[in-house]
Parts: C-alpha cells; structure tokens; sequence
C-alpha cells in the first residue's frame, strides 16, 4: 500500500511540470483556450507533413488567440523552414522573451540571425503613390477614375413576377462599372507554372507550393529593395489566401514606408478578408499623421467605417475627401448612399446628381438614383431614365435593373 501511495506521489511530481509548461496553461477563457489548442494542433500536423505556409496561418491564430512561446517557436521554426530567416528571428526572440530558458528557440535563433545577415535585403523604399492592387476593390484613383469599394447598400424593393423571399431587398451599387482590380503580381498557380513547367500539375500540393514559394521568395529578395519585397511576398500569400501571413508583409513593408497607402490600404483588406474590419480601422486611425491631405486616404477609411455601419463617422470622413477634392466623385456617391441609408431621399437624391455633374458615365450612381426615384420619391420616369443609362453603359447588375424596369408603373 505504502508502495503504491509513494508511486502515486512520485507520479504527481513528475507530472506537475509538464502542466506548468503547457503551452496553453493560463488562459481563463476555456473556450479561448480550447479554440487556439486546435489551431495549433493543426498547425503541428502542417508542420510534421512540410506544409509550412498552412502551418503559419494556424500558429498565427494560435497566437492571437492565446500568445505563448512554444507557438512563437513553431512560427520561427516554420519560417526558418521557408528559408525566411528575418522573420523566423522574430518569432524565435518572442519566444525567448516570454521563457527566457527555451534552449532549442536560442539555438535556432542564433542559427536564423547569422543566415539573416548573409541574405537581409537592401532597405531603400520606393515612392508607392501609383495605384492600389487590393483584393477588395479599394483601387481608387483621383477624380476622372475614382471607384469606391463593394459596400452593400441595403434599400427596399418591389418584387418581380417570380415568387421571392419575405423579405427583399434592393441592393445599391458603390462602384464604376470600368473597375478592374488586379495583382501586380501572379497568382501561386501562375507562379507554379513558370517555375515548373515540365512537373506542374493543376491540383498541385501544398507542398509543392511552398517549394516554389521559397524559390519565388529568393529570387525577389535578391532583385527587389525592402519595401518592395515586403509588398510582393504579401500579394503571393495573399493570391494563396494566406491572409494572416499576407497581413505579417503588408505591416513590415508600412515599417519600411508609412506612407505607402497602397500597403496600408492592403492590410486593412486583410483584415476584412478575416472577418476583423475593426482592426482595418484602427490601423487607419494609426496613420492618418501621414496622409492628412491625400483625399484618397479619407476615402478608404470611411469606406471601410461604412462596412461597419457607422455612418456618422463614415460621412465625416467622406466630407473631408472632397473637401480635399472638391471633383472627386467617389466620396460624394457614397455620401449619397449614406443619406440613403438615414432615409434622406432627397439629400441623397443630390449628390447622386453631383456624381453625374462631374462624371455623366458614374454607373453606380445612375443605378442609385433608380432606386431612389423608384422606391422611395414615386417618379417612375426618372427611375426609368437612369436605370435606362445604366444598362446602356453595361452596369453588371443589368440582369436586376431589366426587372425593376418591368415592374416600375407607367408614368
């Protein structure tokens, strides 16, 4: 008996340890802590099978969910794998800053920072005041060519003859029709193709990808400055929807250039992209020192307040665009939609005018102004006139604007 209760208490010194050096030991949310153990769980899985790049994005929302050094050493490791010493030196020191005693996180930092400083790219950021290549559509440029962002407008609508749900909504449209949001770089399969033409395969593994990551990656440290490199490798993880891995590029290369709205800009879609639209907008507020007269920054942020429905703060924002830019058409058409959403017809009504003052062409605000005219101030013919515009500068709503034009009521 004596020796089982000796056995039992060996057991129990020998276990406590292990408890007090989990990674997830601490955490007082059980929920919190169950949803970052599966994270990196699955990240460990990633990692072990040479999927480094999909290993990153769990570790990262280990990280954010509940940040302790034995995550921050697989981050670094992973990294190291990727042959990105930089940023595995990051992880390896936050590792190390939290247990100051990690051996393994020493050895392979010491390893990364003599690596690092063979390979660190030449700092020398570039001017970044040429167009934005966002995946959301934040790609507006001044006056003649300004677009706004894809931000729903929710009025209500009549049905047409087909049966529809209870409740219908007619949704108002933000952008030019002559929108094209592009990459200044390829996708990872496009990459893929040119790297391996002879092996490519159209289901390709994720194994090959960051095989062909790691030689993209090298071949434009050695020809591209900081900023740049930052700025490429974020649209490569970006087009692979790494968009926490992407999210870790666009802040490096704002380091490198506060005043690249372009990287700024980007980041924010990121976090739209993971469902985070209010860190989006903190990150704005951060650096609005920098762009206190660019009309285009005013304009992304409350673009970004809009998604989020604060609408007050969105139309200060929007205010401040054209009072920078008196023709800039794109803050004024969503001044109009916020009008819109208060109910203020007739305000709305406008400065969907204004739009057409300074761009006859302005789709969306042609489409704004049917609505407006056809479901809120019963002018029937003026709804036909604009939603008839519309579908002549080729809206690619034109399918929905077909039926509203059948089912408006004679003049």
């Amino acid at each position: 008996m004596m020796n089982k209760f000796y056995s039992f208490i060996l057991l129990l010194v020998l276990t406590i340890p292990v408890w007090g050096c989990s990674v997830f030991s601490g955490d007082k949310d059980p929920l919190l802590r169950r949803k970052a153990m599966d994270h990196f769980g699955r990240g460990e899985i990633l990692e072990k099978q040479g999927n480094y790049s999909l290993a990153i994005e769990e570790f990262l929302k280990s990280e954010e969910l509940s940040p302790r050094p034995g995550v921050y050493y697989h981050l670094g490791h992973c990294y190291w794998k990727l042959q990105e010493p930089g940023r595995a030196v990051e992880f390896y020191q936050k590792a190390i800053d939290l247990s100051p005693d990690y051996k393994q996180a020493k050895i392979e930092l010491a390893l990364a920072e003599k690596e690092m400083n063979k390979t660190r790219p030449i700092a020398n950021p570039r001017d970044s005041d040429a167009e934005d290549h966002s995946p959301v559509a934040f790609q507006e440029t001044l006056p003649q060519n300004a677009v706004t962002t894809d931000t729903s407008l929710l009025t209500k609508g009549k049905p047409d003859k087909k049966p529809l749900p209870l409740f219908f909504f007619r949704i108002g449209d933000t952008k030019k029709q002559d929108e094209i949001d592009t990459a200044s770089l390829p996708s990872m399969n496009e990459v893929n193709k040119v790297l391996f033409p002879d092996s490519y395969k159209t289901e390709g593994s994720r194994e090959k990808d960051d095989n062909s990551l790691k030689q993209y990656i090298d071949r434009k440290k050695k020809s591209q400055d900081s900023y740049s490199f930052h700025m490429d490798k974020a649209r490569v993880y970006r087009d692979s929807k790494l968009y926490s891995t992407a999210a870790l590029e666009y802040t490096d290369a704002l380091k490198d250039n506060p005043q690249s709205l372009e990287a700024l800009s980007a980041l924010a879609d990121m976090y739209t992209l993971m469902e985070k639209e209010e860190k989006g907008e903190e990150i704005f507020s951060q650096y609005q020192e920098h762009f206190q007269k660019d009309s285009r920054y005013f304009l992304k942020w409350g673009n970004i307040l809009l998604h989020l429905n604060r609408l007050e703060k969105a139309k200060e924002k929007f205010l401040k665009a054209v009072e920078l830019t008196p023709s800039y058409a794109s803050p004024l058409n969503n001044l109009g939609i916020i009008e819109l959403r208060m109910e203020n017809y007739v305000k709305a009504a406008e400065y969907f005018h204004d739009v057409l003052t300074i761009d006859p062409n302005f789709a969306s605000a042609h489409l704004n102004l049917g609505i407006v005219y056809g479901d809120h101030l019963n002018n029937p013919r003026k709804a036909r006139e604009h939603y008839e515009k519309y579908l002549q500068l080729g809206g690619d709503r034109s399918e929905e604007v077909r039926k509203w034009l059948k089912a408006l009521p004679p003049d």
